[in-house]
């Protein structure tokens, strides 16, 4: 399933209704996320986690840095002291490199994601 950040979660249980009804929303649906996914997106983020929860991603070490990358299509996420690279690559090319702070969260991580152009998909029980 293609992961989706908490708020965006949140917000597509709710898409079925033709009108949108706000109090319902926060009474209703908001409860359901944050006790059915709040674990998931709140934990401490860790670049272990990636291998872990998402499909197709693996963990390498070149010269002290944490690359964890995908095959197909080809992406990198290089871990340094103070940042990190979103790097995209299409045709042996890099076409997008995207730095950012460390994530905090697991949920920041999946929008960093988002906003670098990586999709994530989660493993089947990865919890």
């Amino acid at each position: 399933m293609k992961v989706l950040s908490f708020l965006q979660y949140c917000c597509m249980l709710n898409s079925r209704d033709r009108s949108f009804d706000y109090q319902s929303f926060f009474d209703n649906v908001v409860p359901k996320c944050f006790i059915t996914e709040r674990a998931f997106y709140s934990q401490v983020f860790k670049p272990e986690l990636i291998t872990e929860l998402f499909e197709g991603w693996e963990l390498n070490i070149i010269d002290g840095i944490e690359q964890i990358r995908r095959i197909q299509p080809f992406c990198a996420i290089e871990f340094y002291k103070k940042y990190v690279a979103y790097i995209i690559v299409d045709n042996c090319n890099c076409t997008d490199t995207t730095r950012t702070f460390l994530p905090r969260t697991l949920d920041d991580f999946i929008s960093d994601c988002q906003r670098a152009g990586i999709e994530l998909i989660r493993k089947e029980g990865g919890e």
